[in-house]
């Protein structure tokens, strides 16, 4: 069966370690496109962060679509207008802050109180102590964040929260109450912080929002929270009956835990070669790596294009 419609994540898929587009990844699915195919980029990106490659991929001029905040945001990418959106409710934030807040003192008041004796009758605040301290409360930081245009609102300015806008080409605005400041429904927020802590915290918040939230880790320093029911595998459903194509003749690319829904429900399932063990266990083929073109070696190799 043909492939009609091709789903590909962004990073670490689409786009060599270098955050480009290599030029025969770029010419093969501009030529698929050519042939009638309809592209579909589908990244936990907002949609600024994802544009400048649709502009790469002539995604407007061949009528593709962006599925932005892992399919919680739908964009037209020839009109411009967005299709589908799905936003978090005041009472998901409130109960989203109130998990991490606890969390994060939790992880806090258990690394500090390694640092003094229980029988300690005082404690001498020296530099070595200080910076102590100062490593503890560093590492055991969550921080939130969200997007609202073209500004990344994040309760704290921290490494995560800059590398973020620098990436999606996003203005950085330190909210001084966050759950104020966010007045609005969020389509989705980000946790943030050390690698060791996510790992640690990641289950207790899967466990504490899985009734209402979505929640997946993306990247080892970055926790995804979406309303429930959001992923790139109901993006795909959604859109293929959209455009009245079998789920069957959709093919998709991914590398990341949240690309297995995606992976899942495509006809035509594809890890690359960098992905993750569970990634490719959940592919029925597995490609070269995003280093080596492999969208459009498995897409010349199979004869798709």
């Amino acid at each position: 069966m043909p492939v009609k419609v091709i789903f590909i994540d962004i990073d670490g898929t689409l786009l060599n370690s270098r955050f480009v587009i290599d030029e025969l990844t770029r010419n093969t699915l501009i030529d698929f496109q050519k042939q009638g195919g309809v592209l579909v980029l589908c990244s936990a990106r907002p949609y600024l962060g994802m544009v400048r490659y649709g502009n790469e991929l002539e995604l407007a001029r061949y009528h593709g679509y962006y599925a932005a905040f892992n399919g919680g945001e739908v964009i037209d990418a020839n009109t411009e207008k967005t299709i589908y959106t799905c936003c978090m409710t005041r009472e998901d934030l409130h109960e989203i802050y109130d998990v991490t807040r606890l969390l994060e003192r939790e992880e806090q008041e258990r690394e500090l109180s390694h640092l003094v004796e229980k029988d300690s009758p005082s404690v001498q605040l020296t530099i070595d102590l200080m910076q102590q301290i100062h490593d503890i409360v560093d590492q055991t930081n969550l921080n939130l964040m969200t997007y609202q245009k073209d500004k990344l609102l994040c309760m704290r300015q921290e490494v995560y929260a800059v590398a973020e806008t620098l990436v999606n080409q996003l203005r950085i605005s330190i909210c001084q109450d966050f759950l104020a400041d966010i007045d609005f429904d969020p389509v989705k927020l980000l946790v943030s912080g050390n690698p060791n802590l996510i790992s640690a915290v990641y289950p207790s918040i899967q466990k504490k929002l899985c009734q209402r939230c979505d929640v997946v880790i993306s990247d080892p320093f970055l926790i995804e929270i979406t309303a429930k029911g959001i992923n790139k595998g109901r993006v795909l459903r959604s859109l293929c009956k959209h455009l009245n194509i079998n789920t069957k003749e959709a093919a998709a690319f991914g590398d990341s835990a949240n690309d297995i829904p995606m992976l899942k429900e495509a006809g035509i399932s594809v890890a690359m070669g960098n992905a993750t063990e569970e990634v490719k266990q959940s592919s029925k083929f597995i490609t070269a790596s995003n280093n080596d073109n492999g969208v459009a070696m498995f897409l010349l190799k199979n004869k798709l294009v």
